[in-house]
């Protein structure tokens, strides 16, 4: 994924905005980056999931977000249910009651069917980062190349695009489109924390003083 930031910088006896494009790439938090995948070993993460998997990444992302998520769990409905490999998590969430369907928003799960659009035989997920416009951004585990993380770009109909997308209540990623004025400086190198969902690091040659905004754009 990658961002383009603007500083807005106020000059007041002029009453005007001056306008300096920076960049900034979204990094991997992932906690269990190093962990020892399943083709030595395999390491079980806080929600029943295989670690450096796309399941745990993406069950990862999802309590980030303050959103309880296990492989075991009662759904909206109050029905139980697994969600277990990659290509079953749209059928289980179905059944739990949650809404599954192919229009994708910022906070859902991204589901590939098992085989289908570049998937293997378990099928894949993914995290939905942002939605602009065609262009879906998500971030993942375990594609390409294997066990590491990943982030793309693709249009519902790319053929590596998901199938489905399960929307889980109160998830929020950076504000696109939004303003955001700091109360401190903030300079090149510092984390940038938009919700529990994302953050972003701001690249050499960034600097904003106190009372600076700043706005996110997709690039």
């Amino acid at each position: 994924m990658r961002l383009l930031i603007k500083l807005l910088t106020k000059l007041a006896v002029l009453g005007i905005f001056l306008t300096t494009p920076v960049m900034v790439y979204a990094a991997d938090t992932y906690p269990y980056s190093n962990a020892t995948t399943c083709q030595t070993a395999c390491q079980v993460d806080p929600w029943s999931f295989y670690k450096r998997e796309c399941t745990s990444y993406a069950a990862w992302k999802v309590n980030e977000a303050g959103i309880t998520f296990y492989n075991t769990m009662t759904g909206p409905n109050g029905s139980a249910g697994r969600f277990g490999s990659a290509g079953n998590w749209d059928n289980n969430a179905v059944s739990i009651g949650y809404v599954v369907d192919s229009s994708p928003s910022a906070g859902a799960i991204a589901v590939w069917d098992p085989n289908t659009n570049g998937a293997g035989a378990a099928g894949h997920v993914g995290y939905v980062d942002i939605v602009n416009g065609p262009n879906i951004t998500i971030s993942e585990y375990n594609w390409y190349p294997a066990y590491v993380y990943n982030t793309r770009t693709f249009i519902s109909s790319a053929s590596d695009a998901a199938q489905f997308y399960i929307h889980l209540s109160g998830s929020t990623s950076c504000p696109i489109g939004s303003d955001i004025t700091f109360s401190s400086v903030i300079s090149s190198g510092t984390s940038l924390t938009c919700s529990a969902t994302s953050s972003i690091t701001m690249q050499p040659g960034f600097n904003a003083v106190s009372g600076s905004e700043v706005r996110f754009y997709i690039q």
